[in-house]
């Protein structure tokens, strides 16, 4: 008999990098047909939508902020172990980190830089990929994978949660075309790479792995006292 071969964790990166690279090809490809439809659909929304549409999207924008998403972290800590706190911290921040980086990348306008008919409130840099896409969906994927890790009192409840979370994703990124503060385009990137994040969190790293606490402190405090140790010897040769 042939011995089947598992997939290993590291064994899923190659993958990984794969599908972020053919997301990032096909937004550079449709990203200047998408832009132009993205203005005329907009403009169509802002002429026929009520004002309290367009508050409602600003606040479901909300729930892939600081705002939203900080009250949630501090209540995991309060449900699960340090370090699934901390993946969850990290899938949220890391995102933030990457965004910031291809928003220069691309240096690509807002649709309300480009139509200026369409007055929004928005104080931020440039537009691709959307970032409130990005975090929130590599958070929410997270969180729910988390919850649907360690549902042990109703497994119905897993569906509930999948649901849940596809809808929010869903809203957030319909929000953020509707504010006028993204096009189509960066919105699709910002949901997929969004999914990159949680896939390498949960995936390949094996983030929803409970640790003990003290041992999750040890070995972070030894990791980071070995990067001190290393920077120090750097520095002084």
């Amino acid at each position: 008999m042939k011995s089947q071969m598992k997939s290993t964790p590291t064994s899923k990166l190659p993958y990984l990098i794969l599908y972020v690279i053919i997301s990032i090809i096909l937004a550079v490809i449709f990203q200047s047909s998408l832009t132009q439809k993205s203005l005329s659909l907009i403009s169509t929304i802002h002429k026929s939508s009520s004002q309290t549409l367009i508050s409602f999207y600003n606040k479901i924008s909300y729930f892939a902020t600081e705002r939203i998403v900080l009250p949630i972290l501090f209540a995991c800590y309060f449900k699960f172990n340090l370090n699934i706190t901390f993946s969850l911290f990290s899938v949220y921040y890391y995102s933030k980190y990457f965004d910031n980086i291809l928003k220069m990348i691309f240096s690509s306008p807002r649709p309300f830089w480009l139509d200026f008919s369409l007055m929004v409130k928005c104080h931020s840099g440039y537009g691709n990929p959307s970032g409130h896409c990005f975090c929130g969906t590599a958070f929410y994927l997270s969180l729910a994978h988390v919850l649907i890790t360690y549902n042990t009192m109703r497994k119905e409840l897993n569906g509930v949660i999948a649901f849940a979370t596809a809808i929010m994703i869903t809203l957030i990124a319909i929000s953020r075309v509707v504010l006028a503060v993204h096009s189509i385009d960066q919105v699709i990137l910002g949901v997929l790479l969004g999914a990159g994040v949680y896939y390498y969190f949960y995936h390949v790293k094996d983030s929803a792995k409970e640790k003990k606490d003290i041992d999750f402190i040890k070995e972070n405090y030894i990791q980071y006292s070995e990067y001190k140790f290393k920077t120090k010897m750097i520095l002084y040769y």
